[in-house]
């Protein structure tokens, strides 16, 4: 993403805020716009955005690390 906004050449913080929730689908899409109906100021630059994108779409590493066993286990 950073590289896109970089070779667009987008400078303003709300503007590559706009940038990136446009390349957005599905749940990712339908939780930003939520979260900026109620609230337009939520995204306060591009790095808060896609901090608050991690906390909730990334898993936590410990439980990402425990499925991968569980599947290793499984095909084993």
């Amino acid at each position: 993403m950073d590289d896109a906004i970089r070779a667009r050449r987008i400078d303003d913080g709300d503007m590559q805020v706009a940038f990136a929730q446009s390349n957005l689908a599905g749940r990712a899409k339908t939780w930003a716009l939520g979260l900026k109906l109620h609230d337009p100021y939520a995204f306060g630059s591009l790095e808060v955005f896609k901090s608050r994108l991690r906390q909730t779409f990334e898993p936590p590493r410990a439980e990402f690390r425990g499925s991968n066993r569980t599947l290793e286990a499984q095909a084993g």
